[in-house]
């Protein structure tokens, strides 16, 4: 038994119920060739318009590798340059510390350097008031002998 399309209603009829007239068989069959053919425009409309989600979507997608490439370059790049901060922060307080490490050094030099400077000119000038107050009853002791009397004395009391 033959079934022919309806069109709106989606249902099938048996020839035996259509109409016996040809123009009126003609003109429903027009009418359902007529909605295949609205189907199939709104169907191919539908394609296109899918088409073309999926062509934004891959661009998209390919878009989205790149920026996902460039973030992991950029974090490496961070993450290296984080490091080389923290090694530099690092190293500059080293150094800071041997800074003050050295500036409490050459302090406590400068202190030990005047002291003896100071320790000497007491020194030298109490020895030079000894050899010249303590007059030699012999006269035959000469100046040279007083002046490696006093470099002795001083040299003695620089090493002490």
């Amino acid at each position: 038994m033959p079934w022919m399309e309806t069109g709106d209603q989606q249902q099938f009829i048996s020839l035996n119920y259509t109409p016996s007239n040809k123009y009126e068989v003609s003109e429903l069959r027009a009418k359902i060739s007529e909605n295949i053919m609205q189907k199939l425009k709104s169907i191919m409309l539908e394609l296109s318009w899918s088409k073309n989600v999926a062509k934004e979507y891959e661009e998209n997608k390919n878009q989205l590798r790149q920026a996902e490439v460039l973030v992991e370059e950029t974090s490496g790049k961070l993450d290296f340059m984080t490091d080389s901060v923290v090694k530099q922060k690092e190293e500059i307080m080293l150094l800071k510390e041997a800074c003050r490490k050295v500036k409490t050094e050459l302090h406590k030099e400068r202190r030990l350097n005047e002291s003896i400077k100071i320790n000497k000119s007491k020194k030298s000038v109490d020895i030079g008031n000894r050899i010249g107050s303590s007059r030699c009853s012999n006269k035959s002791v000469s100046n040279a002998t007083k002046n490696k009397l006093t470099i002795k004395v001083l040299s003695n009391t620089i090493d002490n």
